[in-house]
């Protein structure tokens, strides 16, 4: 149980962190304006909402849940790379789709737990999983920010 618990928490680090501050990402990296950015910043979430469709589809039929989100796990760490380390505004756009993807990960994720634990306890083991996530999703963005201050290079947009 707790190696879900360290999973999902490091999960929501990065899910809180990218939800928070891509809007700002956006608009720093593509040099437009608020509307402009909000409308972009919204690409992310549908790619996230197609790759949960296809994850869902795929693993009812395939039954494959721990590979696919090994995959989706993988997938969601180089976006959230990609878009931090490369300056070409449209593959950092990419890189945030990419990254965006966790969200398909963390019905997966929800998924082990009642598995591995009967009954009750299987209820009590997904509530210990959520209440360690909570802590990720706290700590991402308060982090972030302190992470992002002691980095000389990295520009005040990132510090949300």
């Amino acid at each position: 149980m707790w190696y879900y618990c360290a999973v999902y928490t490091c999960m929501m680090i990065g899910f809180y962190w990218g939800d928070h501050c891509l809007p700002q990402i956006t608009k720093h990296k593509m040099d437009i304006d608020n509307v402009q950015a909000g409308l972009l910043s919204a690409i992310p979430w549908v790619v996230a909402t197609i790759a949960l469709g296809v994850e869902s589809r795929y693993t009812s039929r395939h039954g494959k849940r721990g590979p696919v989100l090994t995959i989706f796990l993988l997938v969601s760490a180089a976006g959230m790379l990609i878009s931090s380390l490369v300056g070409a505004p449209v593959i950092a756009l990419i890189g945030l789709c990419l990254g965006a993807c966790i969200q398909a990960a963390v019905p997966l994720l929800y998924s082990f737990p009642s598995q591995h634990f009967p009954g009750a306890m299987g209820a009590v083991a997904l509530a210990m999983v959520n209440s360690a996530g909570n802590i990720g999703g706290f700590s991402g963005p308060t982090c972030s920010a302190g992470c992002a201050k002691a980095l000389v290079r990295t520009p005040p947009v990132y510090w949300c």
